[in-house]
């Protein structure tokens, strides 16, 4: 007959194992959802005269993810300083279907285009399952 601390002991020492063995394997990972290319960035004046407010930015989407995401994309507008961006705008895309491209339209830059020297782009994705802000 065992005594209760041989008992116990052999209780840890298959505890530490079994969660040895889950640590080494991992849990499995789902898709990346990096694979979103944002291209073609460039600016279009509202009112079809760069020197006069206001301005959008016109680029295309791609998800090239084998699922469906939901991507943010902010434009970040600079001027000759590139250190601190004069403006920013942020475009969202509900449900993007992998393969497919979107066209971005993405008004809101509350300034001429003549002013804007550059053009910067941050891209954030989630997965379609991901509780929307």
């Amino acid at each position: 007959m065992e005594n209760r601390s041989t008992s116990r002991s052999k209780r840890v020492v298959v505890g530490l194992t079994l969660a040895s063995w889950m640590t080494a394997c991992g849990a499995p990972s789902g898709p990346s959802l990096a694979a979103v290319q944002v291209s073609n960035v460039r600016l279009q004046p509202t009112e079809g005269n760069a020197s006069l407010c206001c301005c959008r930015v016109a680029a295309t989407a791609e998800n090239e993810n084998t699922v469906p995401v939901h991507v943010t994309v902010k434009f970040f507008a600079y001027d000759e300083n590139p250190s601190v961006p004069l403006t920013a705008i942020v475009h969202f895309i509900r449900n993007m279907q992998p393969g497919t491209r979107e066209p971005i339209l993405a008004s809101g830059l509350l300034l001429a285009c003549s002013r804007v020297k550059d053009v910067r782009v941050e891209v954030d994705v989630t997965g379609t399952t991901s509780v929307l802000p």
